[in-house]
């Protein structure tokens, strides 16, 4: 990563920046292939002789290790990223809009280099590059962290998995054998015999079951089948990436809560497995603490702002003439300015404040700005948390102000 990148005036909405696509090399497979069309057509080989066999398996088995390096070991290729306002252009590629960006992941490299992940509509692309380069250009597509939903797959710890699978079939098997137990040599017996090889086995098996985390702009949503659980980040004290005591494998993202709970969230790795790279751990750790990271640092003081937004007495309607009183600056019976655009992005965006008053910060949103539909659908791209992403998606639809009131109403109840 010696290349660097050409300097952009401070705040321009375009750039171009240096990184590198690894592609995949086919010259040695060319070169097998060439050897046998020339051994069959100039030299006349016959296979079913021992020289022409040996020449021919000869020519297979280099096929066949140039078909692996062609997949397992590409070559990296020199790439300009263009930035514009409203595309991305990679290499020679067609212009691709922000909006088929539907995600980005940042996977830490050595010597301060990273790999982006972005995700297409209809396909992926992996770029290598500086990790200043990564942020500006995330930041500058809309896709940097907290900037919108980003999905990873996890699997449970393997502790969790056995006391899962072992204390269930300790039971059934006391259940089965209670007749034979005399002493406690037998119980050791039927936990060692019985017990135990089922449960490593099905512990095997649940290593395939998957679930899934959201990472927003607010917080994270964590799913495992049936149950869905939000952790905003106003609740979160620190994120770290470690691996377990004695653990073989890539290592966990540590979420520590401010109640003095921690809990581990494991990447569903299977990269790691074939190639031993902990790509998708070390992404999520970083998108969920560069997230946190933004979370405080643009959480200034709203506490004002927020309470000329929060639900008062009344029903929809009188909340709906309190948030125009707001953005009008005649909220109250002396004089208050303005909100401000800007404040009520961050207070719709704000994890530490109630869900009620970030559905009152987007309904302002959309009084006082022309693209304000707009806005609000992206503020509901970047929630992790479900019940608020549900409300923005219906504001950003609404296109009455008796369907903003109804809203209202129902967001009224999450005070």
């Amino acid at each position: 990563m010696a290349e660097t990148s050409p300097v952009e005036p401070e705040g321009a909405r375009s750039a171009e920046l240096v990184a590198y696509r690894l592609q995949s090399d086919w010259t040695l497979a060319a070169v097998a292939l060439a050897l046998s069309l020339a051994a069959i057509v100039y030299e006349h080989v016959d296979p079913t002789t021992i020289s022409g066999g040996y020449y021919v398996a000869g020519v297979a088995a280099l096929f066949a290790v140039a078909i692996a390096k062609g997949v397992l070991v590409p070559r990296s290729v020199r790439v300009v990223v263009r930035v514009t306002p409203l595309e991305l252009v990679i290499g020679d590629g067609a212009p691709v809009p922000f909006a088929e960006v539907s995600e980005a992941k940042i996977i830490p490299r050595q010597r301060g280099a990273v790999t982006v992940r972005l995700t297409f509509r209809d396909h992926s692309q992996e770029l290598t590059m500086r990790a200043g380069d990564a942020a500006r250009m995330l930041r500058l597509v809309g896709r940097a962290p907290g900037d919108r939903r980003t999905s990873f797959a996890i699997m449970p710890l393997y502790g969790t998995r056995f006391r899962a699978v072992f204390f269930p079939l300790g039971v059934l098997a006391f259940i089965g054998f209670h007749h034979s137990i005399q002493t406690f040599s037998d119980v050791g017996l039927i936990l060692l015999f019985a017990v135990t090889p089922p449960s490593v086995l099905l512990v095997w098996v649940a290593g395939f079951l998957r679930g899934r985390v959201v990472v927003g702009s607010d917080g994270f949503t964590r799913r495992w089948f049936w149950s869905e659980r939000f952790f905003p980040f106003a609740e979160i004290e620190s994120v770290e990436c470690a691996k377990v005591p004695f653990a073989v494998g890539a290592p966990d993202t540590f979420v520590k809560l401010r109640s003095g709970k921690t809990f581990a969230l494991r990447a569903a790795n299977t990269q790691w497995i074939l190639t031993g790279r902990d790509d998708e751990a070390r992404s999520l750790s970083t998108h969920v603490m560069t997230a946190l990271e933004r979370t405080k640092s643009v959480r200034g003081d709203t506490q004002t702002a927020a309470m000329l937004l929060a639900s008062r007495a009344g029903d929809g309607k009188a909340w709906l003439a309190q948030i125009d009183g707001a953005v009008r600056g005649d909220a109250t019976h002396y004089r208050v300015a303005a909100l401000k655009q800007e404040e009520l992005t961050g207070i719709a965006r704000d994890a530490a404040s109630c869900t009620a008053t970030r559905v009152g910060a987007a309904v302002a949103l959309l009084r006082v700005r022309v693209d304000g539909r707009e806005v609000v659908r992206e503020l509901a791209d970047a929630c992790a948390e479900p019940e608020l992403r549900r409300a923005l998606v219906s504001l950003s639809e609404g296109r009455t102000e008796e369907e903003i009131v109804e809203i209202l109403e129902v967001a009224r109840k999450w005070v």
